[in-house]
């Protein structure tokens, strides 16, 4: 096995724990406290770290070897599991400690997510990139959102802290498969500037680029709308909503949408070597429109199930392609800081949208709402396709 196909097999291990932590940590919550702001907030320090320290974390993907900070976040990951357990054994007094444990679990996460994507290109030729990133996603695609939460949610029927402890064992099997890979030094130069200069190095460079400034702030959009569907589409789902379902069939269209995205990492590396950077970057908008539009505008089951295919499909090429398209043009010694800026942008949609999708919902109805963000998302298109002309390789 050669060391791309390592990383994704430790990319598969490392997924498969983050999903079922998803899954289990609401519920490791619930055990604690019955406060359902306080079981809230468990989620928000999880998910909170991509905004306020993406962007410190990036001068050090720069400086050091990724793979070696990929293993020492993983041995982090393994220790944090211990703080949710003792948070779990501690009762209410454990709260604090639960909160801390999440916020170092979601702190990692956001780091080995930074290093991923800086790795790659070291070991991978550029005109396969595509292809190598398209398996990366589709594996943690397929780890972290389907089979881990699966297997998450069977072992919480034996007890929530058993299944975050299970979780631990894949972030382990990370750490031994990252050992068998042989490391490369970071280029760095020979007097180490200071840190708040190279930070501003990779906000220069990506205000810079116009094309991938536009791709931070376009997805970043893109964002919001897929974040203000995803608070409200479960009450399309389930009855009185619109499809009428029993809460099972939530689960059910989750699925497909991971089902499309698997699908979607296999064939993009295909799709890239005969459609255009650009002309795939529309399409994958245009699907997301698709998506989002579908359940203020039918209530076929089978329409939607489509939709939620396709959006899957769309969002994983857009993300292999922006990926990519940063892997191939911006310089190795600056690729952490840049990364880490642009996925601050991108990433900060989610809390956004899911605040906008309650509130819209609440003003214009669920249907009004599907309809508004599949618009937007249509209408990014044309910034787009006006700004996005840079080919890469």
């Amino acid at each position: 096995m050669n060391h791309i196909n390592r990383i994704i097999a430790a990319a598969g291990a490392v997924g498969l724990s983050d999903g079922m932590l998803r899954a289990v940590l609401p519920l490791l919550a619930a055990t604690v406290t019955l406060d359902p702001a306080a079981v809230a907030a468990t989620t928000l320090f999880f998910s909170i770290p991509w905004l306020i320290v993406s962007i410190p974390f990036g001068p050090l993907v720069d400086r050091f070897d990724p793979v070696t900070m990929m293993r020492i976040i993983n041995l982090t990951r393994f220790a944090g599991i211990g703080l949710l357990v003792g948070a779990v054994l501690m009762g209410d007094a454990g709260l604090p400690l639960l909160y801390v444990g999440a916020f170092v679990l979601g702190s990692a996460e956001t780091l080995y997510e930074i290093c991923a994507q800086v790795v790659v290109p070291r070991y991978v030729d550029k005109e396969d990139l595509p292809r190598k990133n398209g398996h990366l996603f589709g594996v943690t695609t397929s780890m972290g959102g389907f089979i881990g939460p699966a297997v998450g949610g069977l072992l919480v029927g034996l007890s929530a802290v058993w299944a975050v402890s299970a979780s631990a064992v894949g972030y382990l099997a990370g750490v031994f498969i990252l050992l068998s890979i042989t490391t490369t030094a970071p280029t760095v130069p020979a007097a180490r500037p200071r840190f708040l200069p190279q930070i501003r190095e990779g906000f220069r460079y990506l205000v810079r680029d116009r094309s991938l400034l536009w791709l931070a702030l376009i997805g970043g959009a893109a964002t919001v709308c897929w974040y203000a569907w995803t608070a409200i589409f479960v009450l399309a789902v389930v009855d009185p909503g619109m499809l009428g379902l029993e809460p099972a069939a939530y689960g059910v269209f989750l699925a497909v949408l991971a089902a499309g995205s698997v699908t979607g990492s296999l064939v993009t590396g295909w799709l890239r070597k005969r459609i255009s950077m650009r002309t795939l970057l529309v399409l994958s908008l245009l699907g997301w429109a698709v998506w989002f539009v579908a359940p203020g505008i039918t209530a076929n089951v089978y329409l939607v199930g489509v939709a939620l295919f396709i959006g899957g499909f769309s969002g994983v090429t857009w993300n292999v392609l922006t990926v990519t398209l940063r892997q191939s043009t911006v310089p190795r010694e600056l690729l952490g800081r840049v990364t880490a800026v642009y996925r601050t942008i991108t990433r900060g949609g989610r809390p956004v949208g899911a605040l906008l999708g309650g509130v819209v919902a609440s003003a214009i109805g669920l249907q009004g709402t599907f309809v508004a963000v599949g618009v937007v998302a249509g209408l990014l298109t044309i910034p787009l396709a006006v700004t996005i002309r840079r080919e890469a390789g």
